[in-house]
């Protein structure tokens, strides 16, 4: 009917040697790619169907993340894709494609291995699909367990990766022995994040492996008190930093003491907090900032006494003299001295 041959070919002759038939309209798209395949026919390139799991093994109620990705056909896949454990256990139904990927989160594995499959639901420019089963393992180590706690009266939140803690509401995850486990707080509008104690300690992300059960304690604090310092009667007047009594009332409360026994003859001139229930609500309040050696502990006999030490201007080798605790990661005392004055802004 005129005009030039595809691809510098000939014009059709009125023979066929090759002949593709479709049960459906061809979109735009599939007419293109076979006007443009220079043969006289194609078939549909095969959709495939990639799972991959973000833990191999896991422990019996352990978040583990089923992954597939959806390859072949014409286009961009849509659809859903449904996960089955041993062929009759559903993980997740219908979930749908995000570009060409969909994602399980499931935790209801028992111990044992397992066979997983990712079934792909199929669209105009795919076939249904399905991926070669993936072998999962759930060991059998529940007392490996990581627990979050929260602590002081400001908010936040702790989420781990690999997931199962978000905290909020789940605050525990059993793993399997060895996993690497990164825990992030996130302070609410209008709180600060004080910091860790437990297993974790310092201000930032906390990577821990797990290989025992574990307790990670994360404390908030409104941030109306940052920055954080241990000026704990709040005088703020020369000087705010008193040994006899911030560093006084510092070690009462790291040796339990509370009420009166806690502010008796320590609180100073103009302060801003005198009654004791408030004295040691900001203390709980700042409890991870008292970890001076950073062992994950604040301990009166340790990190209280090197603060009392300081504040009454012992130096050197007389602020940390058997003072630091077991398993701490500042030793020296140019490490305490730097770290306490941090805390005297």
């Amino acid at each position: 009917m005129g005009g030039e041959p595809a691809c510098g070919g000939q014009f059709f002759g009125g023979l066929i040697d090759e002949l593709t038939l479709f049960d459906r309209a061809l979109s735009a798209q599939e007419v293109s790619v076979l006007y443009n395949a220079c043969d006289a026919g194609i078939c549909q390139p095969a959709t495939v169907v990639a799972l991959t799991a973000n833990l191999e093994p896991t422990a019996p109620g352990q978040t583990v993340v089923f992954t597939a990705v959806v390859t072949g056909g014409f286009g961009s896949p849509t659809g859903t894709v449904d996960f089955v454990a041993d062929g009759a256990t559903p993980l997740c139904t219908g979930v749908p494609l995000a570009g060409n990927q969909a994602a399980c989160s499931a935790d209801i594995l028992p111990t044992g291995s397992h066979s997983i499959v990712a079934a792909y639901s199929g669209d105009g420019g795919h076939s249904a699909a399905a991926s070669p089963p993936l072998s999962h393992t759930v060991g059998d180590s529940s007392n490996l367990l990581l627990t979050v706690t929260k602590g002081g009266t400001g908010g936040g939140a702790v989420a781990s990766n690999p997931p199962g803690i978000e905290c909020g509401g789940d605050c525990s995850e059993p793993y399997a022995a060895a996993t690497a486990v990164t825990l992030t707080a996130t302070a609410d509008t209008g709180s600060v994040f004080s910091g860790w104690l437990g297993a974790c300690t310092g201000r930032g992300p906390c990577n821990v492996v797990v290989g025992a059960a574990m307790n990670a304690a994360a404390t908030f604090a409104p941030a109306a008190l940052a920055p954080l310092r241990i000026d704990i009667d709040g005088n703020g007047n020369g000087p705010p930093y008193d040994a006899l009594t911030d560093g006084l009332m510092v070690i009462r409360h790291l040796f339990g003491l509370t009420g009166p026994s806690l502010t008796a003859g320590a609180i100073g001139d103009n302060p801003a907090r005198t009654d004791p229930a408030a004295i040691a609500t900001y203390l709980n309040d700042i409890l991870p900032i008292l970890d001076v050696d950073g062992n994950g502990q604040a301990d009166a006999l340790t990190d209280g006494l090197m603060i009392l030490r300081y504040l009454f201007g012992l130096q050197g080798n007389a602020v940390i003299a058997g003072a630091i605790g077991d398993g701490a990661t500042r030793s020296d005392a140019g490490q305490i001295e730097t770290y306490i004055q941090s805390l005297m802004p």
